[in-house]
């Protein structure tokens, strides 16, 4: 019986322990003045949410960021009233934004929807990185997103191994729907799993492997709309969020104390 007691109390504060660990987060809702004064929209300097530094230009000409919302496009934010948008303005546009606290284990997640042609083999998408640097693809851990050479039915992941084409379902159209990207990393043994969920249906895609490179915490991710076609080219993120994963030796001791401590109250109460 004692025993029971011992290991259930330990299961619990361990749970506890591991869920809620959140360390940056931002939906893009909250009011928020902007360097150029203009309430509520989004630009170069938005410093909304929390554990994040301010959205910062990285590189790219004639593009830019913005404020997805019913009065902008239409309505194709993700939820709620706005989202972060990225365009490219026939050329391209690359923005990020810093960790204020690191990740050496964790999870990355984020809504993204693709309103773009897709036609002239250019990336647009996300990444994971150690530091922002001068382009997309400085300090890069790990990328997703669509290009033309992949088609619209797949989205093209690249990591230390090279490219991979992920499949959701039976989707064959992944442009204009709204996908949910969920990323576990761990820089110190260089491993990885993507799960994309498709928020219409439900259905899902996976991939694991290695990160570009060990040793180095997540300190940073970026959006980069590389698309050059004419017209509205958009790449729109909501619900960007880091959480803290603890490391299995400290799930582990976690573990054990938490046993310890219970197996003293438990004595002490029968004495």
């Amino acid at each position: 019986m004692i025993k029971t007691i011992l290991l259930s109390f330990g299961a619990i504060m361990l749970a506890m322990c591991v869920q809620a660990q959140v360390v940056a987060t931002d939906d893009y809702e909250s009011p928020y003045t902007t360097p150029n004064g203009s309430a509520g929209d989004i630009s170069y300097g938005y410093n909304g949410g929390s554990g994040f530094g301010a959205l910062t230009y990285v590189s790219g000409t004639a593009g830019g960021v913005f404020a997805v919302n019913n009065a902008s496009t239409g309505g194709r934010q993700l939820d709620g009233n706005q989202s972060l948008g990225e365009f490219s303005g026939g050329n391209s546009q690359v923005a990020g934004r810093t960790l204020n606290s690191p990740l050496s284990i964790g999870n990355f997640s984020f809504d993204a929807r693709w309103d773009i042609s897709n036609t002239n083999n250019a990336f647009t998408g996300l990444n994971i990185d150690t530091a922002l640097g001068s382009g997309l693809g400085a300090n890069e851990l790990l990328s997703f997103g669509l290009t033309s050479t992949n088609g619209n039915g797949s989205f093209l992941i690249t990591d230390s191994t090279g490219t991979h084409s992920v499949s959701v379902g039976t989707d064959n159209e992944l442009r204009g729907g709204s996908f949910h990207f969920s990323i576990n990393f761990n820089t110190t043994s260089g491993a990885y799993t993507l799960t994309i969920t498709d928020n219409s249906n439900g259905q899902t895609g996976t991939e694991s492997g290695s990160l570009d490179s060990t040793g180095t915490g997540v300190g940073a991710f970026k959006l980069g709309n590389l698309d050059t076609d004419s017209g509205t080219q958009n790449l729109i993120v909501d619900n960007t969020v880091f959480s803290a994963v603890p490391e299995p030796s400290s799930l582990a001791l976690l573990g054990g104390s938490s046993i310890l401590i219970a197996f003293f109250f438990l004595r002490r109460r029968k004495a």
